[in-house]
């Protein structure tokens, strides 16, 4: 993908998909990830792992991206996550989502939202 506009677009909407296949595809086999404040998870499978576990303890998601940013091989997002929980219950966060992108394989991935309520 040329730009990141395109590229955030294409992660988010796996993410939206809760694809946790074609997430893979999208990672380096060395990312770092790091969601919030939880700790940092590395290696693929792990970070596969972890995503996996997220999309399955809620119902749906939808991303709303406002704005794009890069810097060289850093991509930069910002928006609003708009969040289905089991009990079909909704909550909405505001988001920002920072990549480093390396041969168009992430290598560093952190999302940083208040998702204390969900």
């Amino acid at each position: 993908m040329s730009n990141v506009q395109e590229y955030m677009n294409a992660l988010y909407q796996i993410v939206d998909r809760r694809d946790t296949e074609a997430l893979a595809e999208l990672l380096h086999d060395d990312i770092c990830f790091r969601f919030g404040n939880a700790d940092p998870v590395s290696g693929k499978s792990a970070v596969k792992d972890i995503n996996l576990q997220f999309f399955q303890s809620i119902s749906s998601m939808s991303h709303t991206i406002y704005g794009y940013w890069q810097d060289e091989s850093e991509y930069i997002c910002n928006g609003q996550v708009n969040y289905v929980r089991l009990d079909g219950s909704h909550f909405s966060a505001q988001f920002a989502t920072i990549l480093s992108v390396q041969d168009g394989l992430i290598t560093d991935y952190r999302i940083y939202a208040d998702l204390s309520e969900l």
